[in-house]
């Protein structure tokens, strides 16, 4: 199969998929996490600390504002257990006894959240992944979530069957941006990085794909419709109605339409060697049988 980024006709094996914000709602999902790690560490530290722990990790429950480049959004959860930690120590508890009470505080928010975890699936991903599927073109995830919950998340939304291959943060020795995800989904796909494609929503997603050697990186920006996420990338300039950029980056690889997703702002193709962030060229995106 082929995807036609602009003026570039690009041969694809397989494509690599980003999980949350990329094919789930992060919003909903983070928000719901924060909260129950918040509770917890209210609970086991106190107010003063869950306040300084929602300052420290990117999130002010009370407004629902997300940072992008924020450790709750960009960190796997072992990472983001440290900053808690950091925390915890700042305000006067030992290292030690800092880490185990993080711990213990992100063990039990995990126990209060079920499947799938505040997150839905953004509009039109199920027929997209579908589609992709009866064409024959592999598809796996590669995401900053552990394996048990991404499998629990992705059964329960309806679309694990979609994926040949799951690569979680716990698979492997490095996470995002390190290529270790891309590398091992590839060899589970059975085809080279060469011939992957990486979609993702955030700068790491596009580096992990980079350090690999992919064919191409498409990066899908926030949706508009969605301002209580915050973003350092430049604001999309689509309009603030319907399709949102889920569905459109849908339609585009599905095959379904040949109209500029760049149009939207909403799908840029990174090839090797280029820079995410610094220069942004347009591209639409249609899919042909090779």
């Amino acid at each position: 199969m082929q995807l036609v980024l602009g003026n570039r006709r690009i041969a694809c094996r397989a494509i690599i998929f980003d999980k949350d914000g990329t094919l789930v709602d992060v919003t909903g999902l983070l928000l719901a996490s924060a909260r129950a790690r918040a509770k917890a560490l209210s609970s086991l530290a106190g107010p003063k600390a869950a306040a300084a722990w929602e300052r420290a990790v990117g999130v002010d429950l009370a407004a629902g504002r997300l940072d992008r480049d924020g450790p709750l959004y960009l960190a796997p959860r072992r990472d983001e257990i440290l900053v808690a930690a950091s925390v915890l120590y700042h305000l006067g508890r030992p290292w030690d006894s800092a880490r185990a009470l993080a711990q213990a505080a992100y063990d039990q928010a995990d126990e209060m959240l079920e499947s799938p975890y505040g997150g839905n699936l953004l509009p039109g991903i199920a027929g997209m992944l579908a589609e992709l599927r009866a064409r024959g073109l592999p598809a796996a995830v590669a995401t900053s979530d552990r394996r048990w919950r991404t499998e629990a998340s992705l059964a329960t939304l309806g679309v694990a069957s979609c994926f040949a291959a799951i690569v979680a943060v716990d698979d492997v020795a490095n996470g995002k941006p390190a290529p270790d995800m891309v590398i091992a989904a590839c060899e589970q796909l059975g085809c080279r990085p060469t011939e992957a494609i990486v979609v993702g929503d955030s700068p790491i997603d596009l580096y992990m794909g980079r350090a690999a050697g992919v064919a191409a990186c498409i990066a899908v920006t926030p949706a508009s419709t969605r301002p209580t996420v915050s973003t350092g990338w430049p604001t999309p300039s689509c309009p603030r109605q319907p399709p949102c950029r889920s569905s459109l980056l849908c339609r585009a690889l599905a095959g379904q339409c040949t109209s500029s997703v760049a149009g939207f702002s909403q799908a840029t193709s990174y090839p090797w060697g280029s820079t995410p962030g610094v220069s942004r060229p347009t591209a639409s995106a249609t899919t042909a049988d090779e």
